[in-house]
């Protein structure tokens, strides 16, 4: 994001251009994530934009809204999902500080890693996928600040889906708290499709850290294919336990 200072002479032309690796909110507080102005570069993020909040501006998801990743660090303000609108993040989403508000529409991403501040989810589903060839994979990090599974925690509605799916590899997805961690309903879904037919090519969730998650509500398990498995850790679930296979 520095200026580039060009000395000396030159010959033909210079385009202008962004030197801003990712996208940073610089609108008025409270801004809108769908204004063009209110980003640099100036253009509203797309699928292939990481989006770094790092002040204190305040910023409304105004219409449905994506970006290739989603970055707080060193933030003070709040981001907001307004009702009706969805947030599709198409890799991480690494919350360090400030404050996210969800709304309730479906939040989708790679992986989500919280480490401070605080992270209020959706109503809706709040969706974890992960396709891409990789052995292991580390779904979801909590490592520090709050995590409140559901907006109105008087009537919580909230839901969070793990959803990894793969083919050929034994594989496992881990799940790390380091701190007190809470769901309302969460299923573990995904799976391996060489599983039945492939002995020992499962799709294996572990949870490790310091501390048991806790689900207030429901678990599902509900492989797409093959086998979804609880291979370590432990999960204290308040409501019913079920499975669609």
């Amino acid at each position: 994001g520095d200026a580039v200072t060009v000395t000396g002479s030159t010959t033909g032309s210079v385009t202008t251009g962004s030197c801003y690796p990712y996208h940073i909110a610089v609108g008025s507080s409270p801004m809108d994530w769908s204004v063009a102005a209110n980003w640099l570069p100036a253009s509203v993020p797309t699928s292939s934009d990481d989006v770094v909040l790092d002040n204190a501006i305040n910023v409304n998801i105004d219409a449905s809204a994506v970006c290739a990743s989603l970055t707080s660090s060193g933030y003070s303000g709040t981001l907001t999902q307004n009702a009706g609108q969805t947030l599709t993040v198409s890799g991480d989403i690494a919350w360090a500080a400030g404050t996210f508000t969800g709304g309730d529409s479906a939040i989708t991403a790679e992986t989500f890693a919280l480490t401070g501040g605080t992270w209020t989810s959706t109503s809706d589903t709040f969706e974890l996928q992960w396709s891409a060839f990789a052995a292991t994979v580390a779904l979801l990090y909590f490592n520090g600040g709050t995590f409140n599974h559901s907006p109105d925690m008087g009537s919580p509605s909230g839901t969070v889906k793990l959803n990894r799916t793969i083919a050929y590899l034994a594989v496992i997805t881990t799940l790390e708290f380091n701190a007190a961690f809470s769901f309302y309903n969460l299923i573990l879904a995904g799976g391996n499709s060489h599983g039945p037919s492939s002995p020992g090519r499962d799709m294996l969730y572990t949870l490790q850290g310091t501390h048991t998650a806790s689900v207030v509500n429901d678990l599902t398990i509900d492989p797409t294919f093959g086998t979804a498995t609880l291979a370590t850790g432990t999960i204290e679930v308040g409501g019913d336990i079920s499975t669609t296979a």
